[in-house]
């Protein structure tokens, strides 16, 4: 069993804290958070009070038991020095998203994962452990798509989440872009197994609208294989539209992502009724699986001779990344962390910080280009740059 630290005590460490209860190869021994307050709560976490502590290093100082995992869900801004912190302690790391304020001290972090490769690493983008973009992500894989090689992807997001956001949140002067963007951004580059390279934006908020912070992306995307990037005889053009200040007709990120190629197109779609319940439950785990909408459905759509088209609709595969034990979401996440941890380093998680550096950069790039008007090759931010053909 691995015993974990909580960086944190807001509401994203709530959330991670249900799954470590959950994992039988988890041990919740200690939060750290510099408000006082919540420290004296420290019991409500299922942590006696003196395992509270106002830093890392007073914990591992204080601590009776050898705290191996930091798992950080504090504001953003704070990401990129307690994330170095932890790793200089020796401690492998679990970051929620987004990695951090800007492109420079991404690339920080990943130099100094690359200097501890003992060590594990892990973005909290879980998105992609899901049935849903799973399946997708196999069917895309497969010798022979059922749609053929891809030549196009659209996918929109939008939501109203208030005319104001709360806490932190609301003072970043990139409200959406820094927060849920990052999770599709994920997305887009692993359904097809592909890099994004280059990107046109817009980031911003409706004249109408009282944030603080710009709601709003859309984006021209570029993807190429991994090892093609500078083959444009590879690339797969894309178009992504999220929203958080969306009115009208709204569409949620599981129900409107389409995919294209020469044989057709898969298609997440919503369901054809609204269900009671806003995620579905799996009885053979003790909790909801969030994010995944039991009613989102893939539907393929087949050409054939003529003006023929075949419709049919693609089951949900149930064996997510091939786990054994079927876990999905954070819950995968906290799995497969279990597993690279006792591989001493030598597997790393799928979303370690190197992988979860292209994530964080589309984000980033897409900023850039909204500010300077410019499309944007991001492999020229790669550790390894790649000019542009």
């Amino acid at each position: 069993m691995l015993n974990i630290l909580i960086v944190g005590a807001g509401g994203h460490a709530q959330s991670w804290n249900a799954y470590i209860k959950l994992h039988p190869g988890w041990k919740l021994v200690g939060i750290v958070d510099t408000d006082t307050e919540k420290l004296e709560h420290a019991t409500l976490w299922g942590v006696p009070e003196e395992c509270a502590y106002p830093s890392i290093e007073d914990a591992i100082r204080w601590s009776e038991e050898k705290i191996d995992v930091a798992l950080i869900t504090t504001p953003i801004p704070t990401h990129h020095l307690i994330a170095t912190e932890a790793i200089g302690l020796g401690l492998h790391v679990i970051l929620e998203k987004n990695m951090a304020v800007g492109i420079d001290q991404g690339r920080e972090l990943v130099k100094l994962t690359r200097k501890h490769p003992e060590l594990c690493t892990m973005m909290g983008t879980q998105y992609r452990f899901r049935p849903l973009w799973w399946t997708i992500n196999q069917m895309l894989a497969e010798e022979d798509p059922l749609i053929g090689r891809l030549s196009f992807l659209r996918a929109r997001s939008t939501a109203y989440s208030g005319t104001m956001r709360s806490g932190w949140r609301a003072f970043m002067e990139d409200i959406f872009p820094s927060d849920m963007f990052i999770h599709h951004c994920d997305l887009l580059r692993y359904v097809p197994g592909m890099e994004i390279v280059k990107v046109q934006a817009q980031v911003f908020k409706p004249a109408w609208s009282k944030w603080l912070g710009s709601s709003t992306v859309t984006m021209n995307l570029v993807m190429a294989p991994k090892g093609k990037e500078r083959d444009r005889d590879s690339w797969v053009q894309g178009q992504y539209y999220g929203d958080w200040q969306g009115t009208g007709l709204k569409a949620a990120w599981e129900e409107l992502v389409e995919f294209y190629g020469p044989k057709g197109s898969i298609r997440v779609e919503p369901p054809l009724e609204r269900p009671k319940e806003s995620w579905a439950r799996d009885p053979a785990l003790p909790m909801p699986l969030a994010g995944e909408p039991p009613g989102a459905r893939i539907i393929a759509y087949l050409d054939h001779d003529g003006n023929q088209q075949e419709v049919k609709e693609i089951p949900r595969r149930k064996d997510v990344g091939f786990n054994p034990h079927g876990y999905i979401d954070q819950m995968y996440l906290l799995d497969e962390m279990l597993e690279c941890i006792k591989s001493k380093g030598k597997q790393q998680p799928a979303t370690c910080f190197e992988d979860g550096y292209k994530s964080f950069l589309v984000t980033r790039a897409a900023i850039e280009s909204s500010r300077t008007g410019s499309a944007i090759w991001l492999p020229k931010y790669w550790l390894e740059p790649l000019p542009e053909p």
